[in-house]
């Protein structure tokens, strides 16, 4: 099988090269290795079509008194599980090389009938965008999930909610927002959640537990000057001056959760209702939005890991065997007129909140 298909006057790659460069582009966009996703990393399951899963928020207890010659006692556990079934999202989008840009590509080239005009950085470009959009995509709902305990699916051009999906997690706020550094507390704040939610879940929320939140937020905390927040947990007056490295280091030294920068952006076209391809005219949001600060505990057997984020069955197969996650594909409209090309990536699946308990969503604005 060739690596090129030649097709009424225009070359590009085969499917099979096609899916090969774009499980490339996805290795090298570190996506799986975004640090919302090492909290929710990928899990593919090829002969699942729903999400079903198990979680329990009692997770210790001690062990009953059998006595010589006695059966064992049942502990009961089937009463501490709670079995939750999600139903995936289906997300997919396709973008074109249209006729007028093959119309260029020609002209520009100036090959003559007998040789193809090849395309193939036109349709590359096309899929990595894709990838990104799809990337962004999935953070997003990831973010959502963490902070809000709920992700919704909306139909792109009405608005309208078409899933929405929640998840119980721990919900709190600061005692004072932390935009007043003179009066407010984050230092109390998370000493306060650390103990309150420790004694009320299975999951610990001191040094081991990750303090996720954007640059903004972050600022906030660092310009904190109440001496009842600063000199007396840490012995210090402030943080300003000091380095994030050095911020953690107090923090570990007094068990409170290790901070976590996370910044990530996307053009939020979803507002827009317009064409995609007008980014220019989205507003650029943060996947964590200011004045939000997500604890993810840890927990004894799963680290700072509270669930997966799940790639589905899909109608691609590898063999005769089910498939589960991005599916790239190339389609050739040479029919009828008006000639395009156009590349396609769409998947199944979402995330799965395993130990909704293990998060803690803080409002400190």
């Amino acid at each position: 099988m060739s690596d090129i298909i030649c097709n009424n006057g225009y070359a590009y790659p085969s499917p099979a090269v096609f899916v090969q460069a774009g499980c490339q582009m996805q290795a090298q966009s570190g996506i799986e290795n975004d640090l919302l996703l090492k909290f929710l990393p990928f899990r593919r399951e090829p002969m699942a079509d729903m999400i079903v899963f198990q979680y329990t928020n009692i997770f210790c207890g001690l062990q009953q008194y059998r006595g010589l010659g006695n059966a064992l006692p049942n502990a009961n556990l089937e009463e501490a599980m709670t079995e939750c079934a999600v139903r995936p999202s289906y997300w997919g989008e396709e973008a074109g090389v249209s006729e007028v840009d093959l119309t260029r590509r020609a002209v520009r080239t100036g090959n003559g009938c007998n040789t193809p005009v090849d395309i193939t950085d036109l349709l590359g470009f096309r899929q990595k965008w894709l990838m990104v959009r799809r990337n962004n995509r999935i953070k997003k709902l990831v973010a959502d999930a963490l902070v809000f305990g709920t992700y919704e699916v909306v139909e792109q051009n009405t608005g309208a909610v078409i899933q929405r999906q929640k998840y119980n997690i721990n919900e709190t706020t600061s005692l004072i927002p932390w935009s007043d550094p003179v009066n407010s507390t984050p230092l109390l704040d998370l000493l306060n959640w650390r103990n309150y939610y420790e004694q009320r879940t299975f999951s610990k929320f001191g040094s081991c537990a990750k303090l996720v939140m954007n640059r903004n937020t972050f600022t906030k905390f660092m310009r904190n000057t109440n001496p009842a927040n600063w000199r007396t947990l840490l012995g210090e007056y402030c943080c300003q001056g000091k380095s994030l490295a050095q911020i953690n280091a107090l923090l570990e030294a007094h068990d409170l959760p290790q901070i976590e920068i996370y910044n990530e952006t996307y053009f939020d076209c979803e507002l827009t209702r317009g064409p995609i391809m007008s980014n220019q005219l989205a507003p650029k949001k943060f996947f964590l939005p200011d004045d939000y600060a997500v604890i993810v505990g840890c927990c004894e057997d799963s680290g700072n890991r509270v669930g997966n984020f799940w790639f589905t069955r899909n109608v691609n197969t590898c063999g005769n065997t089910p498939d589960a996650g991005p599916v790239e594909l190339v389609n050739d409209y040479c029919d009828k007129p008006p000639r395009r090309i156009t590349v396609g990536s769409y998947w199944n699946g979402g995330p799965a909140i395993e130990i909704p308990k293990a998060i803690i969503s803080a409002r400190v604005g």
